[in-house]
């Protein structure tokens, strides 16, 4: 694909996402990208999930986090064209520099994965490989694929149980008109209900009617210094 046609892409993806999937601010997003690579020495078809990402061209390395299990992984190396001398003992691609670079922006390393599969090597150039193989390629692969999903899928439900948003300051943002600063304070003063245990407390100051956010703000801290006492 090359890092330009991937770097909007990502962009795209991630608009998309949000306005047509509803995929809410604050809670795990998952970046998964499969493609094929180039390698020295590894056998046509062996797949490898990436534990560096290097760009050859500006040396930007980028490390995902490791936390799936069962898979051979490899440094990949980002390349401008197709690789044939393949100087690094890693696998080569066109484009998970760019892909983890843009996914960075709106996720965390750990839901930032890139699974190559090899399509060529020193005994099999690139210029042999025929790209109508590409799909046989990666279906052969639906297996490995499905339990990388899986993981990565188990990762981000232990994630959002950890840190999703209260419901309530869900609520509220849809029933006032909340500046980033106001969402920011507020939902600090959520998170603080529910460390305290307050839930109930929480609900009762959001039943009440407020004119405007700052009054919310007043209203969420009263309740909280009334709570304690």
């Amino acid at each position: 694909m090359g890092k330009s046609a991937m770097t909007q892409g990502v962009q795209t993806l991630y608009r998309w996402q949000l306005e047509y999937l509803g995929l809410e601010p604050g809670l795990a997003a998952i970046w998964l990208n499969i493609g094929i690579a180039g390698h020295r020495i590894a056998e046509l078809g062996s797949g490898y999930l990436a534990h560096k990402i290097v760009d050859q061209e500006t040396g930007e390395c980028c490390y995902p986090g490791m936390l799936i299990e069962g898979f051979e992984t490899s440094e990949v190396c980002t390349v401008d064209k197709p690789e044939t001398v393949y100087l690094r003992l890693a696998v080569y691609d066109m484009e998970a520099a760019a892909f983890y670079r843009g996914a960075s922006e709106y996720s965390s390393s750990e839901f930032i994965q890139c699974f190559k599969i090899i399509s060529d090597n020193l005994a099999t150039p690139i210029h042999r490989f025929k790209p109508e193989s590409v799909f046989a390629l990666i279906a052969s692969h639906g297996e490995s694929i499905a339990k990388l999903l899986k993981q990565l899928l188990k990762l981000a439900d232990e994630f959002d149980r950890a840190y999703a948003l209260p419901k309530e300051f869900k609520e509220l943002q849809r029933n006032y008109s909340l500046s980033v600063s106001h969402q920011q304070q507020i939902l600090r003063l959520c998170q603080r209900y529910y460390a305290l245990s307050k839930k109930h407390e929480l609900t009762s100051v959001c039943s009440q009617k407020f004119s405007n956010a700052r009054e919310l703000v007043i209203g969420l801290e009263a309740g909280l210094r009334s709570s304690r006492d």
